[in-house]
This record gives C-alpha cells, structure tokens and sequence, in this order.
C-alpha cells in the first residue's frame, strides 16, 4: 500500500472490534454484517448525474474510504484512503416480462447482499443501480457495516439526494472528521461500560438469542423517493 494514498490510520472502535473477530470465523458464505438498502426511485432519471453524486459522496466521507488492515504486530486498524474507485453497477431488467423481471430483480438483490467484501479493500461500500422501465429504477446501497450503520445510511441517502438535484454546489455543511468520535472515545470510562453491561446481564444463564435463529433471513430496507 502507497503511505501517500492514505488519509489517516485510526483505531478500532469496541463495536469494529467485535464485529472483525466474527469475520474471522466467517470467512465462507454470505457475510451476516452486510447492511443492505434499497430505494424505488421513479420519475425521469438523470444516470449519470446520480453516479456522478454517488462518487461526491464517497469522496466526502471518510468512512466510505476506509478498509482494515493488520499492522505488522498483527494489530488491526482502519486504513481511510484518499481516494478510492467507486463500485458501481448498472443493470437493465427493462426488457424482460413482468414476472421474469421480479424473479431477476429480487435474484440480484440476493446477490448483492451476499457478496463478501474484502476488508482490506476500500471502498466497503457499493452502488447498483437497476432500471425497471423509463421511469422507475431501483438503487442500491450495500455496505459492510463496521463502516456504516443504518442510521447513517439513511443520513447518506439524504445527503444523495441533494447532491443529485444541485449539482456540485449541493451547500452542505462540511461533515465533522472522523477523528472527534474517536476524541470523545478514548475519554470514556471503559471499565465503568463493562461494569455496567455485567450487571445488566448478570443472571442470564447463557447466551441469549435475539431472535429466532434463521440463516436465509436478510435485513433489508426501502424506502420510495420520486426524483
């Protein structure tokens, strides 16, 4: 790796942590941490304007840039590159029939959601845009979640929108560097976190499920937007 495509080093947050030392046992089948969002868009759309958007908005967001790398004391860390080529993919279901282009769609969808990504790579995230008609396409947004939560997906979808119908001068605030969470981070008190986690499972006699297990489930939103 060229020292000079790198933004910055930063650590690993408790919850990365976790989630890389299940990835090390997971090294086989769909990854269960891949964050999964789909969008109906409808109306007259502008590819090449949401593609350009889509690749201003990874270049404005470190965690969009970020893989994870292991020093040579075998200590992981988050690696935010300067720049990084943006996975894009285009897919033409307009021609098919109406049943066939149902199976294909929810076909690729699988697909996507269950590609691995390569953690040492940046981006871990990608775009697939998927044209039903003239008018109605679904977008796409798959993301490994160590870099991005479903919470900040939908603040990114947000933030896509506005950089699709203004252009480049989009006028939105500078976002905070990544950095400041790792500030506010390190001043917590982790041993009084873990204390206080102890006693909020003391008397479970073991791991507890969630839910039901089931491994063909798949978490997956949408939302309809008319662009």
């Amino acid at each position: 790796m060229n020292h000079a495509s790198i933004e910055c080093v930063l650590p690993l947050t408790p919850l990365q942590e976790g989630q890389l030392f299940h990835a090390e046992f997971d090294e086989v089948g769909p990854s269960l941490f891949n964050m999964y969002l789909s969008a109906r868009l409808t109306g007259p759309l502008d590819v090449a304007a949401l593609r350009s958007a889509s690749a201003r908005l990874q270049a404005r967001h470190q965690c969009m840039r970020a893989c994870f790398r292991q020093d040579r004391n075998n200590q992981t860390a988050q690696v935010v590159m300067r720049d990084v080529p943006l996975l894009w993919r285009q897919v033409d279901l307009s021609g098919l029939p109406e049943p066939d282009r149902a199976e294909r769609l929810e076909q690729l969808a699988r697909e996507t959601r269950s590609e691995r990504f390569d953690l040492r790579k940046a981006p871990l995230t990608r775009f697939v845009l998927v044209r039903l008609a003239p008018d109605e396409h679904r977008f796409i947004l798959c993301s490994y979640h160590a870099v991005l939560d479903g919470w900040s997906s939908w603040l990114l979808l947000g933030e896509l929108a506005q950089m699709y119908e203004r252009g480049v001068d989009a006028d939105l605030p500078a976002p905070p560097p990544y950095e400041d969470y790792y500030r506010w981070l390190a001043k917590q008190d982790r041993a009084a976190a873990e204390n206080a986690w102890r006693a909020a499972f003391a008397g479970l006699p073991g791991p507890t499920l969630l839910a039901p297990a089931d491994p063909d489930r798949w978490l997956a939103t949408s939302e309809q937007f008319h662009v």
